[in-house]
């Protein structure tokens, strides 16, 4: 499973996804996501298969809802099995180049116990693009790669005051 949240963006209160694409490799592989069943936590269905469809044009998305001003919205694609995952990219609506807040991006392998990726309030936050951001997987090492400014960086070395590299144990 990978669940990705969002609260609303600096262009308004709407929570936007264009795709989620999930592989077995580092530089290419196959998106173990593509065509994958994705729920939302609005319970919003119009147009969520445009989540795992393949298609990054960002005229194209799903619209989670509106933030209620509480509470996060997530959607979760369910990959049907667990996998050897190396790389996730996501595609929020970049059509004005707008920042989404409070993102968040999980994986599971039961959808019970879920291990956090990243986290805004604790990796900062990025301007979304039409590349999409991608985080890398390895044994205990996570990488961010925001492929709009081409910044890599190893979370040991970007996370400030703590030791935060990560072991996540098992395929998702």
């Amino acid at each position: 499973y990978i669940r990705d949240y969002i609260k609303g963006s600096t262009a308004d209160t709407s929570n936007h996804w264009v795709e989620i694409q999930a592989y077995d490799n580092f530089i290419a592989g196959t998106n173990i996501a593509l065509n994958k069943t994705t729920t939302c936590s609005t319970g919003a269905i119009t147009d969520i298969v445009l989540v795992t469809n393949g298609d990054t044009n960002s005229a194209y998305y799903f619209d989670g809802g509106i933030w209620d001003g509480v509470n996060p919205t997530y959607v979760t694609v369910d990959l049907g099995g667990i996998y050897d995952i190396k790389r996730i990219k996501i595609f929020h609506c970049s059509l004005d180049f707008r920042t989404y807040f409070n993102k968040k991006l999980e994986i599971s392998s039961d959808g019970m116990t879920w291990y956090t990726i990243y986290d805004e309030s604790v990796n900062g936050n990025y301007t979304e693009s039409s590349n999409g951001v991608e985080y890398f997987l390895a044994d205990n090492m996570l990488e961010l790669k925001n492929s709009f400014s081409d910044l890599t960086f190893n979370f040991s070395d970007y996370y400030r005051g703590g030791t935060f590299i990560k072991n996540i144990p098992g395929n998702y």
